[in-house]
């Protein structure tokens, strides 16, 4: 079988060791998560009860050391590679109505 440049990678970022649960990096440092607002919406309006309701997007982003890799080293040469977010470690960040 002959696999794809992206399956290939993919094999290499991610060993059958990688555990989405476990925070990237080592425990003596932080994980320094970036927020940043992308989008916001009206969701409604209500001028008789002076309300308004929005809802926020937030892009959220991270380094984990273990899934990086030199492209111009690899067959996959892009510095990007699309994954389901069920398969990284994802940060505790809970957002509460303000």
């Amino acid at each position: 079988i002959t696999l794809t440049p992206a399956r290939k990678l993919l094999d290499d970022l991610f060993p059958s060791t990688y555990e989405t649960s476990v925070r990237p990096g080592s425990n003596d440092t932080a994980t320094v998560v970036t927020i940043v607002p992308n989008k916001l919406i009206l969701l409604f309006m209500d001028q008789q009860q002076e309300t308004i309701q929005f809802s926020e997007e937030f892009l959220l982003s991270w380094m984990d050391p273990q899934l990086s890799w030199n492209f111009n080293a690899t067959e996959y040469s892009r510095p990007w590679i699309k994954i389901p977010e069920t398969s990284v470690w994802t940060p505790d960040i809970i957002f509460t109505a303000a």
